[in-house]
């Protein structure tokens, strides 16, 4: 009976070894997930920071196109208006001609 309870307690000792290693195993692989959640986290964010730069400049790039068309449209139209009128076209686009020179 003696040994019988003696076996009882080793198996029972080397089950809650067998426990504790397990909850540490557990408890590092709960530390190496957290870990790289984190890093993933961070990634993410830094993309979303290069994305939203990157849609910034293509607004800015459109902003400037647009303008340059509307500017390139007005200069169109004033070149329209001066021949319309009468206007050589190099007086309407304003070019000089050579200075003192008579054109």
């Amino acid at each position: 009976r003696r040994q019988i309870e003696q076996e009882l307690e080793q198996s029972r000792e080397r089950h809650r070894e067998e426990m504790r290693s397990a909850r540490a195993a557990t408890m590092d692989d709960v530390l190496d997930l957290n870990a790289k959640l984190e890093q993933a986290a961070a990634a993410r964010s830094e993309a979303l920071k290069l994305v939203q730069e990157e849609q910034e400049k293509r607004r800015a790039a459109e902003e400037r196109s647009q303008q340059a068309e509307s500017a390139a449209e007005e200069a169109q139209s004033s070149l329209e208006l001066a021949l319309d009128a009468g206007v050589p076209p190099d007086d309407a686009a304003g070019a000089e001609g050579p200075r003192g020179v008579d054109n």
